[in-house]
């Protein structure tokens, strides 16, 4: 299982550069994973290698290694086969060391990095109702995986074709759920209490990716004027606030050798 899920991932990152578009995944495997006895660490470990593994040996992945090799005048497929030698050494070296540590957890539960959180998330993850616990697989079950597959599917064909990013793939998802509640047969109740406390688990990520990509300042202005671009805010107050934070960054030179 672990070399099925981390050679798919890195076999995206190698063709089409899949990496941050996996943040939505890793919640995904986490039940199955947990049911052959393994932690959340190696569902991680699992994803992450795999992202990292297939985009640090990119053999065709046009925003990388293409673009560089237009840049310095070269045929990109002119290194391809030392390209591929490097993805599948470096890749079996990810795939031994997560198996190595999965089977080490799963013999002795004690030994996760993240054992502490072990009972916690069983009691998240495999929390099954009682009509999964009888082994029913009904019309509504199936169908509701059909959707999910095939959300996952439009994703990748958006990313790769037609250049989707982080907007477009997130109204995928969205779209998705909405189409999962109507398939799925939940009450409206338990539909929101679901997504409520899915979104809640990516809230601290998603502010802090946000945060970090929206603040920038214009250097060549008098004052600083912070720009917060990504987050659509452009208050003073904020730049009053932030100006602490941007001086962090001031180049060397500035008022420091002027004093």
């Amino acid at each position: 299982m672990i070399v099925i899920v981390m050679g798919l991932i890195a076999l995206g990152g190698t063709t089409f550069g899949l990496a941050e578009e996996t943040m939505a995944f890793y919640p995904m495997p986490i039940p199955v994973f947990l049911e052959a006895g393994y932690d959340t660490m190696t569902v991680v470990a699992t994803i992450f290698l795999g992202t990292t593994l297939g985009t640090l040996g990119s053999t065709i992945n046009p925003f990388s290694t293409v673009i560089a090799s237009n840049t310095a005048g070269v045929n990109f497929a002119r290194a391809l086969p030392l390209r591929i030698i490097m993805l599948l050494v470096s890749l079996g070296a990810g795939m031994l060391y997560t198996i190595i540590y999965a089977e080490k957890v799963r013999k002795d539960p004690s030994k996760s990095l993240v054992y502490d959180q072990y009972e916690e998330n069983k009691k998240k993850f495999l929390a099954f109702d009682s009509q999964a616990d009888k082994g029913d697989f009904t019309w509504r079950q199936k169908l509701t995986l059909l959707t999910f597959v095939a959300g996952f599917l439009v994703m990748i064909w958006g990313v790769q074709s037609q250049g989707w990013y982080f907007t477009k793939i997130a109204v995928v998802f969205l779209a998705v759920s909405y189409l999962l509640f109507l398939v799925s047969g939940l009450s409206e109740h338990r539909f929101m209490e679901s997504f409520v406390s899915g979104a809640a688990d990516l809230l601290g990520v998603a502010l802090t990716v946000g945060l970090a990509r929206a603040v920038s300042r214009k250097p060549h202005q008098r004052h600083d004027h912070v720009l917060l671009q990504q987050a659509d805010h452009r208050h003073e107050q904020a730049g009053f606030r932030l100006g602490p934070l941007l001086d962090l960054h001031r180049p060397t030179g500035g008022r420091a050798t002027s004093a």
